[in-house]
């Protein structure tokens, strides 16, 4: 024990308490786990019955992902809606709300969709937007969003100069209208499970969890970096370089969305049953990204 002590793996906090893991005792336990281990029959036909029926609503299926891994590691469960960089566009309509504003509707194949209201110096038939629509969709359905906001004033030149000033608008305000990043959300659940655990009784490592919850784009950048492209990834205590951070694990996977990726996650206290949060991630990942496939 001491010289497991004195090679880094475990600590003694305090001289009346045995000995703990240290990050790099927990690091050397992990790295032995298979992370192929599969879960029962019964947790797996849990996970995916509760998914499937929310496949054409990806707010209530990341929300219910979330929540799956809360209940079933007694930890927080994390779920953040991908990156929308590279949506191909698959529709732009346009329609008439007022004498002086326009709504334009964006339509992504991965099936977002967002929904912006220009304003106009008059009025314009709605045949004569639906006309444009159908110009607009000629030349830029089927691009990417970066290819749109790269290339929108050369592929709608001969357009730039229409009378209602609309291709104008989008092409100078390209970089926000094709801009989906709002779309990137993060969803939670099992806070009340996390802070029940013992290693948050103490006040101060109470307050350190309380702000990594709460500065979610600060947790949402920590969690895309402890995430890899292929499979499950730990990052234990002391990896994360973070004091906040430093009594915390994350467990991370990526799930697919078309050409996008989103993230699941589980974050809990060192003293994690990693083996059973693996593959609860692992199993939830691949179901996310089977059922949005359909």
């Amino acid at each position: 024990m001491n010289d497991l002590e004195k090679s880094g793996y475990l600590s003694h906090p305090h001289t009346s308490a045995g000995r703990v893991p240290t990050s790099k005792g927990y690091r050397f336990y992990v790295d032995l786990i298979d992370p192929g281990k599969k879960l029962s029959v019964r947790e797996q036909a849990e996970i995916t019955g509760s998914l499937r029926p929310y496949a054409i609503d990806i707010e209530s299926l990341l929300s219910t992902a979330s929540r799956l891994l809360g209940e079933f590691t007694s930890d927080l469960g994390i779920a953040i809606a991908p990156l929308i960089l590279e949506g191909e566009l698959t529709r732009i309509n346009l329609f008439s709300v007022s004498s002086q504003t326009v709504m334009v509707v964006l339509q992504l194949k991965e099936g977002f969709a967002k929904t912006i209201v220009l304003e106009i110096h008059s009025s314009i038939p709605q045949e004569a937007l639906d006309a444009l629509s159908t110009r607009l969709n000629e030349k830029l359905s089927g691009l990417t969003l970066r290819d749109i906001r790269n290339s929108i004033s050369a592929r709608c030149r001969d357009l730039s100069n229409e009378s209602s000033g609309i291709v104008r608008l989008l092409i100078d305000s390209a970089d926000r209208v094709f801009d989906f990043s709002e779309n990137e959300k993060i969803t939670f659940s099992g806070s009340a499970n996390i802070m029940a655990k013992p290693e948050f009784a103490d006040p101060k490592q109470m307050k350190n969890l309380l702000r990594v919850i709460e500065n979610e784009k600060n947790l949402i950048k920590r969690i895309q970096d402890s995430t890899t492209a292929n499979g499950v990834n730990v990052i234990i205590g002391d990896e994360l370089d973070d004091p906040d951070m430093s009594e915390l694990s994350f467990v991370t996977s990526p799930y697919n969305f078309g050409n996008q990726a989103g993230i699941i996650a589980v974050v809990g206290p060192l003293r994690m049953q990693y083996a059973k949060v693996m593959a609860i991630v692992v199993h939830t990942a691949k179901t996310l990204s089977h059922t949005l496939s359909n």
